[in-house]
């Protein structure tokens, strides 16, 4: 007799400590796998383009704008830049994108080239 209490208290006891395993297990959040690709910015698709080809950006820092591309040169600062000319509607304004810190940046520009 007191071997079938000990037998039933071991596996009482054994189904449940895996309940908790298992409970255990469950808990942790499992990992969500995120796209890999990732829209290039603006700056980005600005200096992919290739130099004198005109294209236009909706969703632009600045609003929607046909942009064509300049030459490619390196600022005071010592970073590789990209030149443009923007239109937008009747405006037409100079920009340029460039890279610091390994990341291609927009550059507003400080002198207002008005509308031509």
């Amino acid at each position: 007799m007191m071997r079938t209490h000990l037998l039933l208290i071991s596996v009482i006891l054994g189904i449940v400590l895996s309940g908790c395993v298992i409970r255990i297990v469950d808990k942790h959040p499992k990992k969500q796998v995120e796209s890999e690709y990732t829209e290039p910015s603006f700056a980005e698709q600005v200096a992919r383009q290739p130099e004198g080809t005109s294209n236009f950006y909706a969703d632009s820092p600045i609003g929607p704008i046909m942009v064509e591309t300049g030459t490619t040169y390196i600022s005071g600062l010592g970073s590789q830049c990209r030149s443009a000319r923007g239109t937008m509607e009747t405006k037409s304004i100079l920009l340029a994108v460039c890279k610091v810190n390994g990341a291609w940046r927009f550059i507003p520009t400080i002198f207002d080239s008005g509308a031509r």
